[in-house]
């Protein structure tokens, strides 16, 4: 059987073990070259296996500019300050 040229984006997703979202979206940031025919998406093999050789040994050093987003609980603070006054009549 010869060698694909190029995956889809699920057979990216199942080798990266994420989700087809998290594919499109660094598709969508430029994180992860793609080829588009039509609607067709495609990754070409070669980008893929340098993208993933070039990753470090660590898994947790984060090669991306923005931290992680905190997440917000029940127990954080408002974000902004709460109107304290009269609640506007009905006419």
């Amino acid at each position: 059987m010869s060698r694909p040229v190029a995956l889809t984006v699920p057979q990216v997703a199942d080798r990266l073990q994420l989700s087809r979202g998290a594919v499109y979206a660094a598709i969508g940031r430029g994180e992860l070259p793609c080829i588009r025919i039509g609607r067709a998406v495609r990754i070409p093999l070669v980008a893929f296996e340098q993208m993933v050789s070039a990753w470090p040994a660590s898994s947790s050093i984060v090669e991306s500019g923005t931290p992680p987003r905190k997440r917000r609980t029940e127990y954080d603070e408002f974000p902004f300050e709460p109107v304290i006054g009269p609640l506007p009549s009905e006419s």
